[in-house]
């Protein structure tokens, strides 16, 4: 048989296996699709809307919808407001006390309804207040200043309202590492990509997605660093994860909304948001076990909170309330390194119990 022919009769035969599989799996064994490919349609594609260096925005007014996790079996809701907020209700410039909710997916209440997220569940426990949800998944302490910056500026333009106080959240794992690779007047825009049109329409690719996300993921380090990754060696993983990453970026980061924030009046109030290993009884001894005096969980709260107080910030940590709990090992997803509904709420109680009398003297 020729080359050619030889090479055609590869091309049908893979072809027709794949059509097969997607056959199968479309009728035995249909995939979710994940949380990236359902909640795309909520951003902004155009370029021109997208406020310099906060990575991408939300679009406004996008309806009620489901999202779904591919690691873990279930689905939430999720949809934007009439700013471009993930939250549910419009906000039109209404009297009374105004707070911003500042940080990351945690902050946005990913993975849970949006009528008992987080951030829904924050702004039941502070009724005297009015709450906008400014946090965006996938940002780093840098991209939450640029966005307090447009949203506080849009609300001066369009209401001549600004806030009256901002609950900053920051995230002790990716967060310090975001911030270290951050570059200044970058702005990236998330697109469909191919491999989101493959997601979105192929069942076998999300199955080997699947696949490919769920190997090696059941036992993780510190820092979220997979145990039986390529860095299974101890000091391999200190050294790029504990030691090599450098706290003075996002210490930066920090600065620059503690300077906004101070030249605008506006209240700063800090939350440390530990990791799944910072905040867990069982992975603290396991990996205290597995690294010794090295497994050092709270250097970086502890640099942090420093920081943040040395500059007159009121700074809340949720580690050790988390370690208090009886369910501690239930306040975060196994596959998933975000809360659960669960941990959401308790985290939004406490949060609100240790900020309820702090607000008293604002008017």
């Amino acid at each position: 048989m020729k080359t050619p022919a030889k090479v055609n009769l590869l091309t049908v035969s893979v072809f027709v296996s794949l059509l097969s599989a997607e056959i199968v799996l479309r009728v035995f064994a249909p995939q979710r699709r994940n949380t990236l490919v359902d909640t795309i349609p909520m951003y902004e594609s155009d370029s021109s809307k997208i406020p310099e260096g906060t990575l991408f925005v939300p679009k406004p007014n996008v309806p009620l919808h489901q999202a779904k996790s591919e690691l873990e079996d279930f689905r939430y809701t999720t949809q934007t407001n009439n700013l471009g907020l993930i939250q549910q209700k419009d906000y039109n410039g209404e009297n009374g006390l105004l707070g911003y909710v500042l940080g990351d997916s945690f902050a946005e209440g990913v993975l849970a309804n949006i009528d008992e997220n987080y951030f829904a569940s924050l702004q039941k426990y502070l009724p005297a207040c009015t709450l906008l949800n400014l946090s965006v998944t996938a940002y780093g302490t840098y991209n939450e200043y640029y966005r307090l910056k447009s949203i506080n500026d849009l609300l001066c333009s369009r209401y001549k309202k600004k806030a009256s106080f901002v609950i900053l959240h920051v995230y002790l794992g990716n967060d310090i590492s975001d911030n270290a690779r951050y570059k200044s007047k970058a702005v990236h825009i998330r697109k469909e990509r191919l491999t989101n049109w493959l997601a979105a329409h192929l069942h076998t690719y999300r199955f080997y997605r699947k696949f490919i996300q769920k190997w090696g993921r059941s036992d993780r380090g510190p820092y979220g660093v997979p145990a039986n990754s390529e860095f299974h060696d101890a000091n391999a993983v200190l050294k790029k994860y504990l030691v090599a990453t450098p706290l003075t970026p996002t210490k930066n980061a920090l600065d620059l909304i503690i300077d906004y924030c101070q030249k605008h009046q506006i209240g700063l109030y800090a939350v440390l948001i530990p990791t799944q290993e910072m905040a867990s009884k069982t992975l603290r001894r396991k990996y205290s076990a597995l690294y010794g005096a090295d497994a050092r969980f709270d250097d970086a709260e502890s640099f942090f909170r420093h920081a943040l107080q040395e500059r007159g910030v009121v700074t809340l940590s949720l580690t050790e309330y988390f370690l208090s709990q009886k369910n501690s090992e239930r306040l975060y997803h196994t596959y998933d390194s975000h809360w659960t509904a669960e941990g959401q709420q308790i985290a939004a109680r406490y949060i609100a119990e240790k900020m309820a009398p702090l607000l008293h003297k604002y008017p």
